[in-house]
């Protein structure tokens, strides 16, 4: 028995309709076997999202760019009676480079199917324009074409999948990763505490950062013949070395690629702002979109123990 429930229908009346006639079915013919499949989403939406295209020139260009670049100009810029202004130099230097990176790459608008397969290219996707515009056109050869064309893009999108996934096991560690995300496995078994006093106790601490608080930071000042506190330039590079290019951008909204790709030409003017940050014992302030703000939770004298 073969179903399909479009994406129009009323669920409820279709799934009604569904039992009724599986039930005949039964209790006409008992010692049958029954296998009912189909699609049964009558829900299924389809799910767009913004992603930046990286040329293949895009890193090169921005590492040309940030080595040309005279960054003592922002510090120049910032500084306020002798001192530098953190969040001057900070917002400016982050501009400058977001600027740099929206000239170099493009915003794509990529649309999603609920049914759409893994293997699924951009090679296929261009078949498959092909084969409907043959099918409209009416010609029956320039059809046939493109469908045989079609196959053979399909045959090659599954063989690269395929051998693509294969490359996984040449990696441990992105092996374990594939079947732990397959398999929903955790190593942590969380355990509900008993305690009844511990939401409240979660309550009032996160609900504190509610409070205002007003008190100016202290600058801590070294005794006499200590160095202060400071990063080197060693440390900024071996960071942003490490960084994850494939890890989603932070508050400030530079890319992992950026940092990743160009940490040579970026680690003189970063850890000059690391060091002012130290210096000055202040940090530059975060977006306004940026900050959580935990709201305190209603105390019920019914909740449950």
């Amino acid at each position: 028995m073969a179903v399909y429930i479009p994406p129009g229908a009323k669920a409820n009346e279709a799934l009604k309709e569904l039992h009724n006639n599986i039930s005949s079915l039964q209790h006409k013919h008992p010692e049958a076997f029954y296998v009912v499949c189909g699609g049964f989403q009558p829900h299924a939406h389809t799910t767009q999202r913004t992603i930046t295209v990286w040329p293949s020139d895009a890193v090169p260009a921005l590492q040309d760019c940030f080595q040309r670049t005279d960054w003592q100009i922002f510090r120049e810029a910032a500084v306020r009676e002798g001192e530098v202004d953190l969040e001057d130099y900070t917002s400016a230097v982050l501009g400058y480079i977001s600027k740099c990176t929206e000239d170099v790459t493009s915003t794509r608008t990529v649309t999603g199917y609920p049914n759409q397969k893994p293997w699924l290219n951009a090679e296929v996707r261009s078949l498959l324009k092909a084969r409907d515009a043959a099918f409209r056109s009416g010609d029956r050869l320039a059809l046939r074409a493109a469908r045989r064309q079609l196959t053979a893009g399909v045959k090659r999108a599954k063989a690269a999948y395929t051998q693509r996934i294969q490359g996984h096991f040449n990696d441990p560690r992105s092996m374990w990763r594939g079947i732990k995300c397959i398999t929903d496995y955790n190593t942590r078994d969380a355990q509900c505490p008993r305690d009844p006093s511990l939401p409240d106790a979660l309550n009032n601490f996160y609900a504190r950062f509610d409070d205002p608080n007003t008190s100016p930071s202290t600058r801590f000042t070294p005794p006499p013949g200590e160095e202060p506190l400071s990063v080197t330039a060693a440390d900024v590079r071996r960071t942003l070395q490490r960084i994850n290019p494939r890890k989603a951008a932070g508050p400030d909204n530079i890319s992992g690629r950026v940092l990743k790709g160009c940490a040579y030409q970026l680690t003189e003017v970063l850890t000059d702002i690391f060091n002012t940050s130290l210096q000055q014992a202040d940090g530059p302030h975060l977006p306004e979109d940026c900050h959580d703000h935990p709201h305190p939770q209603n105390v019920h004298s019914d909740r449950p123990e």
